[in-house]
This record gives C-alpha cells, structure tokens and sequence, in this order.
C-alpha cells in the first residue's frame, strides 16, 4: 500500500477516459498486489480489469501451491481481477495503465529465481508494453531495486 501511496494517481489517470481501464501488473509473481491496485483505483472511483501476468507461475512453492494458485485467489478478491500464467511477451490488448515492479534486467536475479537465462529479455520486454500502451495516454509504472539502500525506488 505504501507504495502506491507515493504516485499521484489524480493527475496520473486523468488524462485516462476510458471506464473500465486495463491495468497489467507485468511479472506479477502471486499477483499479492492486485487487491491493493484494484483498492487504489477504487479510491480514485476509477473501474478497471486488473490482469496479473506471470511467466513462472506452475512451479510448486510452499504448501504444494503454485504462483497460479495464489494469482487466481487474490484475482477473486478484486472486482475485476483475473490472473495470467503466460509470457507477457505474447500479450496483444492495449494496456492503459502497466506496472512493471522489479522486473529481471540481469542474470543474476532472474537464475536465482530459477529462471533458464533464455526468459532474459529485458529489450523485449520494454518494447512490448511500449507496443500495447495506449499511445500518448498509457502508462508505465517501472520500480527497480536497489541493492545500495535494499529498496525499490520510484
């Protein structure tokens, strides 16, 4: 939540007309934060499809449960939500509004997560959700990591 709290979402989206929105969370891990998105956007009396996109999201984690699990359970907690296990690389909807939170830019983050080094394609990545925003009106939210204060910045 806190982090969401930082954008200025008024003069962010107001130049956003259309009802309902598609919002894409981009690599949304177990799509924790679509509930969160779904509430911000709720608060700015804003509707909107919320979609969570996950590459890795079959692997077995704790509890025996899988990213896609998890992703479909916080998708029914949201007004509009649904949960992706695909390649974002293959999306083809125009997206008004992406969050693009930590993505893989370097090996080393993305074989940690046991990732085979042939799903590393930051240039891609950025070319695609530069394809599928609205052109002049869609927007990207990028965070990336820190290592020198260990947290993300805005």
């Amino acid at each position: 939540r806190e982090f969401f709290s930082l954008f200025p979402w008024e003069s962010l989206l107001k130049n956003l007309s259309k009802n309902p929105l598609t919002v894409v969370d981009i690599g949304a891990r177990n799509f924790v934060f679509g509930p969160i998105i779904d509430e911000t956007l709720r608060n700015q009396h804003r509707e909107a499809h919320i979609h969570g996109i996950e590459l890795d999201a079959h692997r077995l984690l704790w509890g025996f449960h899988s990213r896609a699990d998890f992703g479909d359970f916080y998708a029914r907690q949201m007004r509009s939500g649904f949960f992706h296990a695909m390649d974002f690389l293959t999306w083809s909807q125009p997206i008004d509004l992406a969050l693009l939170l930590n993505p893989f830019v370097s090996e080393e983050p993305l074989l940690s997560w046991g990732l085979p080094l042939s799903k590393l394609k930051p240039y891609q990545l950025f070319e695609q959700a530069k394809k599928t925003l609205l052109p002049n009106r869609g927007i990207l939210i990028l965070s990336c990591p820190s290592p020198e204060i260990g947290r993300a910045h805005v």
